[in-house]
């Protein structure tokens, strides 16, 4: 994949005042933990929901652009090329199939009273009603459409001309940084009991 090729971003911003409160009582305690005598389960603890805050609210995104589509969650980031998704569905969550597999990502999601399910079981077909201006959502969702249907056509034409690469695998990436910072925090709460 091209380093050139700018991803564009997108984010939920309908958790964000909750991911602020929780940041700043993670700070609260933390700073309460220092100030009134070093008491470590609090400080710990503080700097604990500060990184599990960042990593469950601030962290997770969809990226796109011109060949793949990524999702970012709190400990990983998969990148699917464009000509490998077979379907994508945004309702309560972003479901996206590609080589078979389903990848969820709950940065992009549809307010309750927009998202439905109609079907039962496993078979269930989520539709949503769209609302009379788009929002973030739909800017995502046709984004990606025109971006992969400009891909499978270029897929198509290369092999046409007997130019034919292999399609890309799925990569799904962690994000080692975040997993480490929650692990060693993690520890340390625990071990600050004892």
């Amino acid at each position: 994949m091209s380093d050139r090729t700018s991803i564009a971003w997108f984010q939920s911003s309908g958790s964000r005042p909750l991911g602020v409160i929780a940041i700043l009582v993670g700070l609260g305690v933390t700073v309460a933990g220092v100030v009134g005598g070093p008491t470590w389960p609090a400080v710990t603890g503080g700097l604990l929901l500060i990184a599990l805050s960042y990593a469950s609210i601030w962290r997770p995104a969809l990226g796109l652009d011109d060949e793949s589509l990524r999702l970012r969650g709190m400990y990983s980031t998969t990148v699917l090329p464009l000509v490998a998704i077979e379907s994508a569905v945004f309702g309560r969550t972003a479901v996206v199939t590609a080589e078979g597999r389903r990848h969820v990502s709950s940065a992009m999601s549809r307010r309750r009273e927009t998202a439905s399910v109609f079907g039962r079981g496993r078979g269930a077909v989520m539709q949503a009603p769209k609302p009379a201006a788009p929002d973030h959502v739909d800017v995502v969702e046709q984004g990606l459409a025109q971006r992969r249907e400009r891909a499978v056509w270029l897929r198509e034409r290369d092999q046409e001309r007997g130019v034919a690469a292999a399609v890309p695998p799925v990569v799904r990436r962690v994000a080692w940084a975040e997993v480490a910072v929650s692990v060693v925090l993690a520890v340390a709460f625990v071990v600050s009991f004892f």
